[in-house]
């Protein structure tokens, strides 16, 4: 199927140079693939793994371990040039834990489960008649897998928090394989997969899809696998003649196992699994065909899964491309980055993690407007339009006999709804 893959590839090219982007001189690499840098919201590079060492010498330790000693208070005098005295009552008042009121030392507990914390902030804030707002703002920090949720300013909703935190210890009750735990500096990197349609004839809307929070130190090819595409879990074929051999029929990800991101003017590929191959090679041979303004970009040396995200430098805020399946294209941009920290999963398998997801309208089926589609129905003489999106129970009741004969002329196509990933 390597032949197929890159046919693929070389017909989405294609379709690149007839939109404009291939005559001489024409669009930069950046340019065509929406990728620009020079909007505001797009913020200085960043160097992953430099970021997160010179952040953690400068913090220390304590995001690593709540209960590490601190500077004693002949130090601190030393350092603030004071008396031992004033020093010594400095290390009792700013101490963090000064900063908790007597309701809220038993859930910071660092022994406590995940649900036990979350009914117990949720008794004390409920019952309790508290008006601490920094307790009201953690049980909704605890819960807001449940009851929050992100608004843009019509009020709509675009997106829901799905995490959660867990602790080794939870972790391994749950799970007999055992746990690494994070004990080295971190740097949690949050991406944001951005999902594009097409509104209006020339008119693109750019909504937050999906956000994952992934660690400095795991490769580009975890991250690769988390990201969720309904088109890598389709069936291949088409299926009019028997639905039921959707079942053992291969899946577009069985057959066209290639992939590579787009980061920085670097491609990443994803050299695993059998008849994997090199798909940047495609684009940089067409690339050089014309004078596009892709001078610039370059392969890596080594393939995603040799890649760690600390090695990287990217921008926060700048769009960057995921290429799987010949022709899928992913959106995505690092929008947040931030030091580890002990209110964080506590074990590298949690990692990535989806942190959110949003909300979009489910493809109903045409037909009775009340189930998700299931299949994708192209060249029918029965119905008023094609292509049309048809539940399971339809396309068997409108195009089959009693029998399960197929009646008239039409293609069957496997198709699953986004909302379903």
């Amino acid at each position: 199927m390597e032949g197929e893959e890159s046919a693929r590839l070389e017909k989405f090219l294609q379709t690149l140079h007839d939109s404009g982007g291939g005559g001489g001189g024409g669009q930069t690499a950046e340019g065509m693939l929406g990728f620009y840098s020079d909007v505001h919201w797009v913020g200085p590079t960043v160097d992953v793994g430099a970021w997160r060492d010179d952040n953690y010498h400068h913090l220390g330790d304590e995001y690593l371990d709540r209960d590490v000693k601190g500077l004693d208070p002949v130090s601190i005098a030393k350092a603030l040039q004071i008396s031992p005295t004033i020093a010594e009552e400095l290390t009792v008042v700013c101490n963090t834990r000064a900063l908790t009121c007597p309701a809220q030392q038993r859930f910071v507990a660092s022994n406590m489960q995940f649900a036990e914390k979350v009914r117990c902030i949720d008794n004390v804030v409920r019952h309790n008649d508290v008006s601490l707002n920094t307790l009201r703002m953690r049980r909704l920090r605890f819960t807001k897998g449940v009851d929050l949720s992100f608004t843009d300013y019509t009020g709509c909703r675009l997106y829901r928090n799905v995490s959660r935190r867990t602790d080794v210890a939870e972790a391994t009750a749950d799970d007999a394989e055992p746990r690494t735990p994070v004990t080295e500096p971190e740097a949690v990197l949050t991406v944001t997969l951005i999902k594009v349609s097409k509104t209006h004839p020339g008119v693109f809307r750019a909504r937050v899809a999906r956000e994952y929070e992934v660690l400095s130190r795991q490769s580009l090819d975890v991250l690769k696998d988390v990201i969720s595409c309904s088109k890598s879990n389709e069936k291949v074929g088409e299926f009019s003649d028997d639905l039921g051999a959707v079942k053992d029929a291969p899946s577009f990800q069985d057959l066209y196992p290639s992939a590579f991101f787009f980061i920085e003017g670097v491609f990443y590929d994803d050299l695993r699994g059998a008849g994997a191959q090199r798909l940047s090679d495609h684009v940089v041979a067409w690339s050089r065909e014309r004078d596009r303004g892709w001078g610039g970009v370059r392969q890596s040396a080594t393939d995603m899964s040799g890649t760690r995200l600390e090695e990287l430098q990217v921008q926060l805020g700048k769009p960057y491309l995921l290429l799987h399946l010949g022709d899928c294209e992913h959106v995505l941009m690092v929008s947040a980055i931030r030091l580890y920290h002990p209110d964080d999963s506590a074990c590298y398998e949690e990692y990535p993690r989806e942190t959110a997801t949003g909300l979009f309208r489910r493809k109903q089926c045409a037909a009775c407007q009340e189930l998700t589609a299931d299949w994708l129905v192209v060249e029918d003489d029965l119905l008023p339009c094609s292509p049309a999106f048809l539940c399971n129970r339809c396309v068997r009741q409108f195009h089959y006999d009693h029998k399960g004969n197929k009646v008239g002329h039409f293609k069957a196509l496997h198709f699953i709804d986004w909302n379903a990933t």
